[in-house]
């Protein structure tokens, strides 16, 4: 019995420990707070260099970049242009030059800004126009013909009469030249 007694004491000693961890389970508040570390980003370089198909560099030359944000940036009078980027970053860029005879020369292309690096940039025209535009090569001929038809019709209408005429003089002359001589051997 008494070993009976004593488990129901055990019993109930247990009961209230078990009613006390209720009591505060039911009173606590957890509270868990979660940060992240503020990660420091790393930037990288990449010096745009534009040429176009001869190799010469093309500077004024129009980039237009897009990282996640549009940008436009303009080459020196080397053709470059340093541009800093977010390491890791998917580059986008396009490329535009005006060239004196109004053409516009265009070019795309995409790289990763993985590290500090030169990104070359190249057209498939040169940056300088023709001294011949085959474009309006049609426009110079007949202009060249129509100069040519003109000299022709000029020759024939006005030189030829006055090369007549000249020539016609020029034997006057020769024959009131030769009259002449011919009375001064007489007399």
């Amino acid at each position: 019995m008494r070993e009976l007694s004593v488990v129901r004491e055990e019993i109930e000693v247990m009961k209230a420990q078990l009613r006390n961890l209720e009591i505060s389970i039911s009173y606590s508040t957890v509270t868990i707070e979660i940060s992240e570390k503020e990660l420091k980003k790393e930037y990288v370089e990449l010096l745009f260099k534009v040429v176009d198909s001869g190799g010469l560099l093309v500077p004024n030359t129009y980039i237009y970049v897009k990282d996640g944000e549009a940008r436009m940036f303009v080459t020196d009078e080397f053709g470059e242009v340093k541009v800093p980027f977010e390491k890791n970053t998917n580059v986008t860029l396009i490329a535009v030059f005006y060239r004196s005879d109004g053409e516009v020369l265009k070019t795309s292309q995409t790289d990763v800004a993985d590290f500090n690096k030169t990104v070359t940039i190249r057209f498939s025209k040169p940056s300088e126009p023709p001294y011949i535009n085959l474009e309006k090569s049609s426009m110079i001929a007949s202009f060249f013909i129509n100069f040519l038809i003109t000299g022709l019709i000029i020759t024939t209408v006005l030189v030829m009469p006055m090369l007549l005429i000249f020539t016609a003089l020029i034997a006057l002359a020769r024959r009131a030249y030769s009259r002449m001589k011919l009375i001064k051997t007489v007399k």
